[in-house]
């Protein structure tokens, strides 16, 4: 999970609030099962558009022909709060611990893609999300030009201590044509036959109609 309050710092260096490890992880699992869903559904509709761009050249012009598709795609969630996507970034980890010098997950991660998502600000849904595809493309493209992207380091405590990771800010319009797809996360949770809601301080259970 990615998030908490940030706080500029010197040197053009952000320092975030320290995060709960235990709750960074709850936060990532919450929304696991129903959004790997959704994104297999969005993955197939761009895979047709990646094959038919001829009879639809504005797809290619938007770098859909960019995409690599596998089979069976390894999809890896990030998710980030709702504070921070005023920001209208995606903060890529450089190192996860930054006292051991252990490289973070843009470098480390197995999956094709990493769907990257924000949460709204009541935590009951999401509100907007980008795939990012791991190419060598993008990872070339940000070797060459992660200088330019602010840092953002994040402390993060668990039973056993805590660390800094290192995250490169990087603008979402920055990204090159064809590394990014922007999709639209948000969950139907009608199924759920109930829904807790919170009125003066106390917890209900109610029919989600």
């Amino acid at each position: 999970m990615l998030g908490g309050n940030e706080n500029i710092g010197q040197c053009g260096v952000t320092k975030i609030r320290t995060n709960k490890w235990k709750k960074c992880l709850e936060m990532g699992e919450k929304w696991e099962e129903k959004l790997l869903e959704k994104i297999g559904n969005v993955l197939q509709v761009l895979s047709v558009k990646r094959i038919d761009y001829s009879i639809n050249p504005e797809v290619q012009k938007q770098g859909i022909d960019g995409y690599v598709f596998c089979k069976n795609p390894k999809i890896e969630i990030k998710t980030r709060k709702h504070s921070a996507y005023r920001y209208k970034d995606i903060l890529l980890e450089t190192k996860s611990i930054i006292e051991r010098n252990v490289q973070g997950w843009f470098y480390t991660t197995k999956a094709d893609i990493v769907a990257y998502v924000w949460e709204n600000d009541s935590r009951t849904n999401l509100i907007d999300g980008y795939l990012i595809f791991m190419s060598v493309k993008l990872r070339e493209w940000f070797e060459n030009n992660k200088h330019k992207f602010k840092i953002k380091k994040a402390q993060s405590e668990n039973e056993s201590g805590t660390w800094e990771t290192e995250n490169r800010a990087v603008p979402i319009d920055m990204f090159p044509k064809g590394t990014i797809y922007r999709f639209n996360p948000k969950l139907d949770l009608g199924k759920q036959s109930k829904l807790s809601l919170f009125v003066h301080n106390k917890s209900l259970e109610v029919d989600n109609a």
